[in-house]
């Protein structure tokens, strides 16, 4: 797509009609569009080797997720690769940066929809915005993530929120989430289209890194 550039006192760019594709191996088609991405670095920290980014914002990004039957998932080499390129700029030898960061990441207008196929599940998000704290080396950040929810099976749908901390440390990859709360209000397809909308509240756990975990659950 079209890349827009920019020098100083911002070394950035926005990049138009992002494609991301799919990891080897799972169904055709990317894993990622986005109408725009916008990044931008900070140019006096980099003489320090220090690279710094402000905000990097992702505007209607579409993002398809997938486990296939034996359980491995279409982002598992994304983060592989992420967190070698985030180790080579972090790393000591000549031309590396010693440091790296990010103000913050903000999605808008985002959609996503999770197929697995181990556990025959199927779930879209809608109306997607996320934004995060600064994000540092392996360092935990703050997140808030909004959406409408649509979950066939078992027929839930409504308005989430999830807010907490994501830890990124690969040691602790099967518990991500840190202090993570969801409020939502949700109605279900088997109940009478009449029926009020429930107002929901819970703790949540990510257990081994796969399955989700509610506690201290409130209905009203």
């Amino acid at each position: 797509g079209e890349l827009e550039v920019s020098v100083f006192p911002w070394l950035g760019f926005r990049a138009h009609g992002l494609v991301l594709g799919n990891a080897e191996g799972f169904p055709g088609g990317p894993m990622l569009r986005a109408k725009t991405l916008s990044a931008h670095i900070k140019v006096l920290p980099l003489f320090s080797r220090e690279l710094a980014f402000d905000t990097v914002e992702l505007a209607d990004a579409n993002l398809e997720l997938y486990v296939n039957q034996e359980g491995r998932t279409n982002w598992e080499s994304l983060l592989s690769r992420a967190k070698a390129q985030e180790s080579a700029l972090e790393g000591s030898g000549g031309g590396h940066f010693r440091r790296f960061s990010v103000r913050g990441l903000a999605v808008s207008g985002g959609a996503a929809r999770l197929k697995d196929e181990q556990h025959e599940q199927e779930l879209a998000l809608s109306e997607l915005s996320l934004r995060t704290g600064r994000i540092s080396g392996g360092e935990s950040f703050p997140f808030t993530l909004e959406c409408l929810l649509d979950w066939p099976r078992p027929g839930l749908s409504g308005r989430v929120q999830l807010s907490g901390k994501m830890d990124p440390d690969p040691a602790k990859a099967r518990h991500p989430l840190i202090d993570t709360t969801v409020v939502a209000e949700v109605g279900a397809g088997f109940l009478p289209k009449a029926a009020p909308r429930a107002g929901l509240s819970a703790a949540v756990t990510w257990v081994d890194g796969k399955d989700l975990k509610l506690s201290d659950l409130r209905i009203k």
